[in-house]
């Protein structure tokens, strides 16, 4: 079928493609914006042309706008308004093409002009999809990074790992001037480059790269950062080296450098410490998807509020990281970027485990105790290329290659009681290796036409992924009856698991304006999916000591999945407001096949009909209104079809479910933000809803008395969810003094399976924070905040089992100068626990300490001493309900140290 329409799109193409050839009279199309990229009307704009004594000259329109008729196939544009910069640029017209698109034209404000003259800048600025923040108006010290000043940002929270969430949600990927700067390793960024060479920080709903083309918004949008640097800073080279060694052995090094000029860019950074201080390199879980993904509140599963003590990763980590990100533009408007990173961490580590299972007529009490060791290689390549044969063609093609190795050595201990008696006991020895190669292909082609608003994207991706995965699994299981009486099971299995997946998609969008500002789109897209999943099984003999092979739990699997999108929209822009509607069909085909046993499981058809609303309105440059619409569907994994028992674990049995249907999710999102320079406060806010057909949940069975139960995923309606966030910050005396509230909700009505029964429960979850921050620049920055957390669960089976945990976190920080360039630092956090369990009634103390020496007089050699965790309470407490369980847990985190270290910064910018 892909062959089919390869054939049929190749003409398309080719006509599409065709130039133009040049007609005596050639038209020339461009449009004035400023630095925030907001349009500027009635500038003065001339085009000159060597040895010709006219000037043909005219202004910008409403929407920064311009057009020439010019016969000459080489030009000068020059654009020239009072407080700008003059900007000068010689074209060359290619003689195939009749028209010439200019695109944006920036002027940049004239510094020198206005340097005497004081201007009320706008430190944030609202556009549809984007929120701009001039970077100089957040003071930050002048070694400060881009961290520091992310924390600053209205709507912007960075946590203690350097986890960034933009108004409420995770941030996968920073940008360095529109171009991708080390992957998706935010942290990479964010801490290494300084904030003294930022202009405008930029948080964007990100699309994808063709509805950044054609303006087609149909997928689900992701929140990347891009940081525009100043024009000074373009050019030069910086960077910063670190090593120190501490108590107990601990030990950090750091060394990252770049060079930056207008046309290439050359970063390098490498990290070793055993300290839990690193960056996530990020491998494939499946074809096209990132194996690390940021928790969210899905409903299914509910944080309780029971906190987490420092933010840090469970166990103690030796990480250590390298990288290399390049960048090099050519011709006119050619460039190529990548990166490649590399990763090898070792994990050790344990946690502390209490879980109730809840079954109608009896509850089922687990202790755990379960300590790890996990080892890991990561390799990640990034390979980008952007061309622009013509004014009116653009070609973008990437690849993602990620090739992973893992092992894990994982030993867990359990004793399961009911209400009268203990019921069964065990141990579980996982050890495993695993190689994980993936490679994930974008070509994109995007083709503007003569008629102002045509365009056509076209976007082919496939992705392949392999995996391998070895497991050793002896477990021992002793059952008893309620006289006390036990019978004891001890079995030994090897699992060979290979996993094979493709996945090829095809896209397709088309505008054609209809009317002024108004388009209509037609897409297309078409993904097909192939998972072969082999699975064999060998159970040792113990009698002869041999592993034989066993066929009752041992399966060779495939499934084939493929969808088709067909949407037509009508789109109308205006110049305070925005809409699209439209309708998508989506007829959705699964196939499973079990190879070993030679069947073909029943298919699964469905056709969804999904309407598709999006709105903007923007009040003014500080104010906006969005609203937006659609569903979309999701197909189970692999795992969640195979039609096989895994009794690897024989307590804890699973079982795939080959007839699943793909859920479908209706999704209503909206968002109003507001900001005001006069008045120094700014607000930020969204609401969901969220409501799934077919949500694939899992049927919790009990099997026997001992508590030994089997999880299998069903189909089930009446999930629906509502969620909210909201900031809300306010300046005083010039940004001395700043109040900022915060908070967010959400509510859950999750329908789950128990004993294959249908039961429904309620998850609340509210959280509030107030903070105070007082600056003054010249020598204090202070920070207190008081934040409170609540859950409550309500009718989960049993009114007996409903419940409320909630935390306060009460923090305070500083940074103190002082004389003979000493600077003193501390953090610290008081967490207070109320659950509804008394092992959970724990306060946490947190605090850091730290002093720094600025050492000569242009301060690039800094010698420090800190101590982190100084009180030694490195644990962790949290708690999380998933269907008809409870899990209290208790981690092992990183204890108190002492560490001195040696920087040395270095910085040259100019030609």
């Amino acid at each position: 079928m892909i062959n089919r329409f390869i054939y049929i799109l190749l003409p398309v193409i080719f006509i599409c493609t065709t130039p133009l050839f040049a007609q005596n009279e050639k038209q020339v199309i461009g449009k004035i914006m400023d630095s925030t990229g907001v349009a500027i009307q009635g500038i003065s704009i001339k085009l000159l042309v060597s040895g010709l004594p006219d000037t043909l000259q005219t202004v910008s329109g409403k929407t920064g706008a311009f057009t020439f008729k010019v016969r000459a196939s080489k030009f000068i544009i020059v654009a020239t308004a009072p407080e700008y910069i003059t900007y000068t640029q010689e074209y060359r017209f290619n003689k195939l093409y009749s028209i010439f698109q200019l695109g944006d034209i920036v002027l940049y404000p004239d510094n020198k002009l206005l340097q005497h003259v004081e201007v009320a800048v706008s430190s944030i600025v609202l556009k549809e999809d984007t929120i701009e923040y001039k970077a100089s108006l957040f003071k930050v010290k002048e070694d400060a990074t881009v961290e520091d000043i992310l924390k600053k940002l209205p709507g912007l929270e960075v946590n203690k790992n350097g986890i960034i969430t933009a108004q409420g949600k995770p941030v996968y990927k920073i940008k360095v001037n529109g171009k991708d700067f080390f992957g998706n390793d935010v942290k990479m960024a964010t801490r290494e480059l300084p904030a003294n060479i930022i202009d405008k920080i930029q948080v964007i709903d990100d699309y994808g790269d063709a509805a950044a083309k054609s303006g087609i918004k149909s997928e689900v949008p992701v929140k990347i950062i891009n940081l525009q640097l100043k024009k000074d800073k373009s050019n030069g080279m910086f960077g910063n080296v670190t090593t120190g060694y501490g108590s107990s052995d601990s030990y950090q090094f750091k060394l990252g450098t770049n060079f930056f000029s207008d046309k290439s860019q050359l970063s390098f950074f490498c990290n070793s410490n055993n300290i839990n201080n690193g960056n996530v390199i990020t491998g494939k879980s499946n074809a096209g998807l990132p194996a690390v993904i940021p928790l969210q509140n899905t409903g299914n599963i509910g944080n309780s509020g029971i906190q987490n003590n420092i933010g840090m990763p469970d166990g103690i980590t030796t990480n250590h990281t390298a990288g290399v990100n390049y960048r090099i533009d050519f011709g006119k408007m050619n460039s190529f970027y990548g990166s490649y990173n590399f990763g090898n961490h070792k994990t050790v580590g344990f946690r502390d485990q209490f879980l109730q299972y809840i079954y109608p007529t009896q509850t089922y009490f687990n202790n755990q105790y379960y300590n790890y060791t996990n080892r890991g290689n990561n390799n990640q390549l990034s390979l980008n290329m952007e061309l622009k044969p013509d004014s009116m063609s653009y070609i973008k093609i990437s690849s993602e290659i990620f090739f992973n190795n893992s092992s894990n050595n994982n030993n867990t201990d359990y004793n399961l009681l009911n209400n009268t008696y203990k019921t069964s006991e065990g141990s579980t020895r996982d050890s495993g290796k695993m190689h994980t190669p993936a490679i994930d292909f974008n070509i994109l082609y995007n083709r503007y036409f003569l008629k102002k608003g045509r365009n056509l994207s076209i976007s082919l991706n496939p992705s392949f992924l392999r995996s391998n995965v070895e497991t050793y699994r002896p477990s021992f299981t002793r059952i008893f009856d309620i006289r006390g009486a036990f019978q004891d099971s001890t079995q030994d299995q090897q699992i060979f698991q290979k996993n094979k997946g493709n996945n090829y998609s095809f896209s397709f969008a088309y505008t054609e304006p209809v009317l002024k500002n108004m388009y209509l789109d037609l897409t297309y897209l078409y993904n097909f999916s192939n998972s072969i999943n082999h699975r064999n099984v060998f159970v040792r003999d113990f009698r002869s000591g041999n592993y034989v092979y066993d066929s009752t739990f041992s399966n060779q699997f495939t499934n084939r999945f493929n969808n088709n999108n067909i949407g037509l929209n009508l789109r109308t822009i205006k110049k305070k407001y925005n809409y699209s509607i439209g309708i998508t069909l989506m007829p959705v085909n699964s196939r499973n096949y079990s190879d070993e046993k030679d069947s073909l499981i029943k298919p699964q058809r469905t056709l969804n009909v999904s309407p598709l609303a999006r709105f903007n309105y923007a009040f003014s440059r500080s104010r906006n209104l969005s609203v937006s619409y659609r569903g979309n569907t999701r197909q189970p994994v692999a795992a969640q079809l195979q039609p096989v028992r895994d009794m690897s674990n024989p307590q804890f049995q699973k079982e795939g479910n080959p007839n699943l249907k793909p859920e479908f999710a209706h999704t209503l999102n909206m968002s109003y933000n507001s900001f005001s320079f006069a008045s120094g406060s700014s607000l930020f806010s969204t609401l969901g809803f969220n409501k799934v057909q077919n949500k694939i949940v899992n049927n919790n069975i009990l099997l026997d008395s001992s508590g030994a139960q089997l999880n299998r995923p069903e189909n089930l309606n009446g999930y629906y969810s509502l969620n909210g966030f909201y900031t809300f910050s306010k300046a005083f005396n010039k940004n001395k003094y700043g109040l900022k509230l915060n908070g967010s909700f959400s509510y859950n009505h999750n329908a789950i399976l128990v004993n294959s029964k249908k039961q429904s429960g309620n998850n609340w979850f509210i959280s509030q924070g107030l903070e105070f921050i007082y600056k003054n620049n010249k020598w204090l920055e202070f920070g207190t905040e008081v934040f409170y957390t609540l859950t409550a669960s309500r009718d989960l089976i049993s009114r007996a089992n409903n419940y409320n945990a909630s935390t306060w976190t009460l923090s305070n920080n500083m940074i103190m100068d002082l004389p003979s360039n000493l600077v003193v630092k501390y953090d610290f956090e008081l967490i207070i626990n109320h659950g509804p369990d008394a092992s959970l009634n724990n306060n946490i103390n947190l605090l850091n300490v730290s002093v720094e020496k600025k050492l000569f007089k242009k301060k690039k050699i800094y010698l420090s001493f800190g101590g982190y965790n100084i009180l030694n309470q490195n644990f962790s407490f949290n708690r999380l309900v998933s269907g008809n369980s409870i899990m209290d847990i208790r981690t092992m985190q990183i204890s108190r140290y002492f560490i001195f270290s040696f920087t040395y910064r270095w910085n040259k910018f100019g030609k």
